[in-house]
């Protein structure tokens, strides 16, 4: 029988994506990711998902109709080949079984550069540069074909979506009645130097 299958893209750019905050709804709600990869740099990865595409059709019967793998070649706005592939990842949020109960799924875990747990700062967005740990997930109905799930994600250069809220575009006001309330108890801690531990 065959089974889900874990496997590490390559670095690339996400071109889409809505991998952390609320899934996006559009059709099923899920998070995704469509990843950009130069062609040399993905030929193992493809090399191992039509391994495992062929597996499953074998499986599932070499008759039986199929979806193509989840991986395009790349073109501009013009039409004009890039010399990348995109890579089509999704995570389903929710679902419902076959005896009608739900399921929910978690968004998928999100390190950065340094391998520590990652938490953006707003909606990562197009132009971020990341790699992802996926599942290709065989189905056989109503045709053939492997979807790749993602589980989590390396976020390596962060790019966020329109512009982020930053205190940086003000200036203290010394006179304003407008102040942060210090809460019982947080005196006991210090700043920490250097807080930002995430490499980028």
């Amino acid at each position: 029988m065959v089974k889900t299958k874990k496997i590490t893209t390559p670095i690339g750019t996400s071109s889409w994506c809505a991998l952390n905050e609320a899934p996006d709804t559009k059709f099923d709600p899920q998070w995704y990711c469509d990843l950009l990869v130069d062609k040399a740099d993905a030929e193992s990865f493809v090399a191992d998902a039509e391994a495992f595409y062929t597996e499953t059709r074998e499986h599932f019967g070499a008759s039986k109709a199929t979806n193509p793998l989840p991986i395009k070649e790349h073109v501009d706005e013009e039409g004009n080949k890039t010399g990348k592939l995109v890579f089509k990842c999704k995570r389903k949020a929710s679902g419902i079984r076959k005896d009608g109960s739900t399921w929910e799924n978690k968004p998928p875990v999100l390190f950065g550069a340094d391998l520590q747990p990652f938490t953006p700062e707003g909606s990562l967005g197009k132009g971020t540069k990341l790699r992802m740990s996926i599942g290709m997930k065989p189905y056989g109905n109503p045709k053939v074909g492997v979807t790749f799930e993602i589980v989590s994600a390396q976020i390596i250069d962060a790019n966020y979506y329109g512009e982020e809220a930053s205190a940086d575009a003000f200036d203290v006001v010394e006179e304003g009645t407008a102040k942060t309330v210090v809460p019982a108890g947080a005196e006991s801690f210090s700043e920490v130097e250097g807080g930002d531990s995430f490499n980028f």
